[in-house]
């Protein structure tokens, strides 16, 4: 196991002191697996939770209506019959957290992005197999699982793989959409018209607008295809996204290992793309987060395994913790919120129906 190291070492007085006040962000960590908790203050990364089976690999972490968690494990590579799961967590905000399996066995077979659904009370799964894994037959798309009574819906699923592009191809994460537009945005790992001719991980990555009705009939049309836009590079592996204080996006892509701001227009669509910050080549951008207190985007890398804060002009740069793997995030609402903050959005920007 690695070793990891903190730029602050002092500890939490308290365990989740300041845990209610917004102050703190949840992350799932790929390399101890454990939820942990960061204080944006002092950059303090407490442990929460801690799951010792070697094949768990953590993902998404979203919250229900009743204060629980749910947290997406898809351990790699997908086994026959899946070994995948999403647990449920009581307590964790509360210093005595107790993890169950909520969902499990297919068709979940590597879940990453976690979402709430409020008009049918499911949490809606992106799920995302490497098709070379499986000897069973791969659902790739969305999942809905009703957190009433357990029972598994499919959303929707990506369109066969001779579908010209644009199309929606690997789904990653997604957060509310904060245009109001539509209900979420997806990010897509590829599916775009660009074609680097090296299978999957070399093509154009889009960004989709997802609708869901309250039945979970799952839509999806595109916002945008970053296979060709103003920076004259092909975007080929974006994974995170998160929403700003202005409705604006930010998107973490692998391939240029850059973080990125798209604008939306009036009507939501896409308007333009620049870049925020780039780290060394090779880092392996990953998933991304904007903090309201902080006024700072919070951004994670997987081959380089650091954990960064940047205020929104990609000034201020700071490495927050290395041989830390952060795979998804979740804001902590403050106290008194009506509204619940999702991983990279805020669903008080929820669309209004």
């Amino acid at each position: 196991m690695k070793t990891m190291r903190i730029a602050v070492l002092a500890a939490l007085a308290g365990g989740v002191t300041g845990a209610a006040s917004g102050q703190n962000i949840l992350i799932t960590e790929h390399n101890t697996q454990t939820v942990y908790k960061l204080n944006i203050y002092s950059n303090v990364i407490t442990p929460l939770i801690t799951y010792g089976d070697p094949d768990v690999r953590l993902a998404g972490i979203e919250r229900g209506p009743g204060g629980a968690f749910y947290v997406a494990n898809g351990p790699l590579p997908v086994q026959d019959p899946s070994t995948a799961t999403i647990f449920k967590i009581k307590g964790l905000l509360g210093g005595a957290p107790v993890s169950s399996v909520f969902a499990q066995n297919d068709p979940l077979q590597n879940p990453i992005g976690l979402r709430y659904h409020a008009p049918s009370n499911n949490l809606l799964a992106i799920n995302n197999p490497p098709e070379n894994d499986l000897t069973q037959p791969a659902f790739d798309g969305i999942l809905g699982y009703d957190l009433g009574n357990g029972s598994v819906t499919q959303v929707f699923e990506q369109p066969p793989t001779n579908d010209p592009p644009p199309a929606y191809r690997q789904g990653a994460r997604m957060i509310v959409d904060p245009s109001g537009a539509g209900d979420y945005i997806a990010t897509s790992l590829n599916g775009g018209a660009y074609d680097g001719g090296s299978g999957d991980i070399n093509k154009g990555s889009t960004l989709w607008r997802v609708n869901v009705d309250g039945s979970l009939n799952g839509t999806v049309s595109l916002l945008v295809d970053l296979s060709n836009t103003s920076i004259g590079t092909p975007l080929t592996f974006v994974r995170g996204v998160a929403a700003g204080p202005s409705g604006e996006l930010y998107i973490t892509d692998l391939s240029t290992d850059t973080l990125y701001r798209i604008d939306l227009d009036g009507g939501g669509n896409f308007s333009s793309i620049s870049s925020v910050v780039s780290i060394g080549q090779g880092s392996g951008m990953l998933d991304v987060i904007y903090h309201p207190l902080a006024n700072k985007l919070y951004f994670s890398t997987s081959n380089s395994d650091e954990l960064y804060s940047v205020n929104l002009d990609g000034s201020g740069l700071s490495l927050i913790a290395s041989n830390f793997e952060a795979r998804n995030f979740y804001l902590v609402p403050a106290p008194g919120s009506l509204a619940l903050l999702g991983l990279g959005s805020l669903v008080a920007m929820r669309r209004r129906r």
